[in-house]
């Protein structure tokens, strides 16, 4: 427990705010043709709601490992969870109703409140179970620890991660301010859509095929594969290759990742 807490803040105090600025710095760039204080205010709102939500998700992975798994499913949920949905939708009415000259910051300010709310409660909830722990380690050895042991699943969370993000940013780029919210609006209702056509894709493998995804989902290599199932690996390439055809997939790391968002559907229900 001391370990995953460790991480946890080593991941919080470097990880997450790095992420939040270089996020920012790309919004206030982008917004080049506003004034420098909608510039500011932008950016700053990247910022504040990258690292909220970057810690909602670590904080609902935890809550999952300590058995809280129906409030880490009303917090982050694949369509949103409905908690941090309720919130953000109930603040972005009040903004858009109280001060409607606020524009894009105002929204982004009351999403990233609907964010710290409900991240708030679960970072009690989580640290009532650290309160017999003995202090926290300094969080470069424990980042360093943190990316040797789990750099696998990392990478397959960023990559989804980005993927929704680079599409919002393209938007942004194409489309005005209302159009962007729009579509990201839309990719949201789309999620649930998505998780029920990620299941049927899932049914389409065999028992034999799904066990080598989920092998591989656990870090394991093709050799390794092969050794476990007690087959060449010349056989599990060829698997390899139809479970990313039945996916539609050009990649094991979008596939692995396809996989853990099934995973954490089927904790969620």
């Amino acid at each position: 427990m001391a370990e995953l807490r460790d991480g946890v803040h080593a991941v919080t105090v470097s990880t997450l705010p790095a992420v939040a600025l270089l996020t920012g710095v790309a919004g206030f760039l982008y917004a080049s043709g506003h004034p420098w204080g909608t510039r500011l205010a932008m950016a700053a709102g990247v910022v504040v709601l990258v690292h909220l939500s970057g810690q909602q998700k670590v904080w609902a992975s935890f809550l999952r490992g300590l058995g809280h798994v129906r409030f880490a499913s009303l917090l982050e949920g694949r369509s949103g969870g409905s908690v941090v949905a309720a919130a953000q939708a109930l603040a972005v009415v009040a903004v858009w109703q109280l001060f409607p000259d606020w524009g894009l910051p105002g929204a982004m300010a009351a999403a990233a409140l609907g964010f710290a709310l409900p991240g708030w409660v679960a970072g009690r909830v989580v640290r009532h179970h650290w309160q017999d722990l003995p202090p926290a380690a300094p969080w470069w050895p424990s980042l360093r620890t943190v990316a040797r042991r789990d750099w696998r699943f990392l990478s397959s969370q960023a990559a989804v991660h980005l993927n929704l993000s680079v599409e919002l940013f393209i938007a942004a780029l194409l489309l005005d301010d209302v159009s962007t919210s729009m579509f990201g609006a839309g990719q949201r209702l789309a999620q649930p859509l998505e998780d029920r056509h990620l299941f049927r894709q899932l049914e389409e493998l065999t028992p034999s095929e799904f066990e080598v995804l989920a092998l591989m989902h656990g870090g394991k290599q093709i050799s390794a594969v092969a050794l476990r199932r007690g087959a060449t690996d010349g056989t599990v390439r060829a698997q390899v290759r139809t479970i990313l055809a039945k996916l539609g997939l050009s990649s094991m790391l979008e596939a692995t990742a396809r996989y853990e968002g099934a995973m954490q559907l089927l904790a969620e229900a």
